[in-house]
């Protein structure tokens, strides 16, 4: 079965979760659901702990991932989103079969949307018929 992460901005949460139900009408697993966590003050040093496990459970859920995937429509700019890109980024370079997907307008630019190992969808429709498509050649 393949397995996927969504990276987005926080305030994102409802279209990281449509895109949760999408992927798994199409049995892929999700590695880590970071909208279901409650919030917590953004003021990490108030909740240190906390805050060092749930970064621990976004790391782990890239590097369980086959299929990672960035959703760049965000109107306000993450920070957490591109560590998680990094992440994936260098793990492409020792498992080849990583995909890696950026999805929607590059709302805030990053040399690393550019990296050559990026696939580019223009919206999520796009990137299900790319997964279709590869479920239906064997690949996925």
């Amino acid at each position: 079965m393949k397995k996927a992460f969504v990276s987005g901005q926080l305030g994102e949460k409802e279209s990281v979760r449509a895109l949760y139900a999408e992927l798994e009408q199409r049995e892929i697993k999700i590695t880590h659901d970071w909208t279901r966590t409650d919030n917590i003050d953004s003021d990490y040093t108030k909740n240190s702990e906390e805050a060092g496990l749930r970064a621990q459970k976004d790391i782990d859920g890239v590097f369980d991932a086959d299929l990672y995937i960035l959703l760049a429509d965000n109107e306000k700019q993450g920070k957490g989103m591109y560590v998680e890109l990094g992440v994936a980024l260098s793990q492409k370079k020792h498992d080849i079969s990583k995909e890696i997907c950026i999805v929607g307008p590059l709302n805030h630019m990053s040399i690393f949307y550019f990296h050559p190992d990026v696939r580019h969808f223009s919206d999520m429709q796009d990137l299900l018929l790319f997964i279709d498509s590869q479920k239906e050649n064997g690949d996925g």
